[in-house]
């Protein structure tokens, strides 16, 4: 497992030359200031939404600085710099422009911690997995590149599941130019029953369902033997429910509220 290399990918991150060959003692205090910004956002978070929804924009402004520092402590500076720029251009006066901000900002930080905690420890929770897999498919007697006829299609079958239907018009709007179908139900009942008729090449669950829930899902069909990537859809970048989600297999999240421009961008290494 390559940690360095997975951490310098991230597309948020920005590394000099000397950054990148950092000494392994300024590398492993560089990973636990990953682990405090994984653990420390959440917290942050709530502190500013509750700033806004009680309308105390000192407040807001205050951990608005406080969450720039902490990016720029992980070398997220496009976005702290940005971050910052916004602060100054952002008036009491109109809060609408706040709050609408806020939103996108608290998106892409979710985003980004996601990406980190996928670098951290997405691929031991993935090794784990495959070993699991495996041994299922050694007791079975068939090879893991069983069912690989139609690796070859260029059009890919996306189940997408959320109840709300306002998510799934964004998904499939923000995927329309990529090379797939994507089948858009509201239910994990209604999935199954798609599942009875079609391969899904990629599926997208949301979490928070009434009946089955996303992670339900997810068990139930690894369980039933399907093997394509699962991305979830969530608004909690917390570390022990994205790790949650990572020991399921998790392949990729998508944060709410949706933004078109971030969900075509992750979602098109899987087509």
């Amino acid at each position: 497992m390559n940690i360095r290399y997975d951490i310098y990918n991230i597309p948020d991150l920005i590394f000099t030359e000397e950054t990148k060959n950092m000494p392994l003692d300024q590398w492993n205090i560089f990973i636990e200031k990953l682990d405090i910004f994984v653990t420390s956002f959440p917290v942050k978070e709530a502190k500013l939404k509750t700033s806004l929804e009680n309308k105390d924009y000192d407040s807001v402004f205050k951990h608005l600085l406080d969450i720039v520092g902490l990016l720029k402590s992980v070398y997220a500076l496009e976005m702290a710099y940005d971050c910052q720029n916004q602060i100054k251009d952002l008036n009491k006066d109109n809060p609408q422009k706040i709050e609408s901000y806020i939103s996108f900002l608290l998106s892409n930080i979710s985003s980004l911690s996601i990406d980190i905690q996928m670098a951290l420890y997405g691929k031991e929770e993935q090794n784990t997995k495959n070993k699991k897999n495996m041994a299922t498919v050694n007791q079975d007697g068939l090879s893991s590149e069983t069912d690989k006829s139609d690796d070859d299609i260029k059009i890919k079958n996306i189940i997408a599941v959320d109840d709300e239907a306002y998510c799934l018009f964004i998904l499939k709007s923000s995927l329309r130019h990529l090379p797939c179908n994507v089948i858009a139900v509201n239910s994990a009942a209604e999935a199954l029953k798609l599942l009875e008729k079609i391969r899904a090449d990629l599926f997208i669950l949301d979490i928070d369902m009434p009946d089955m829930d996303g992670i339900e899902l997810a068990e139930k069909l690894i369980t039933d033997g399907h093997e394509a990537p699962i991305v979830f859809l969530t608004g909690n970048a917390k570390n022990e429910y994205v790790h949650e989600c990572l020991k399921l297999g998790a392949s990729d999240f998508i944060v709410k509220p949706i933004y078109p421009q971030n969900v075509a961008k992750r979602i098109q290494r899987f087509l």
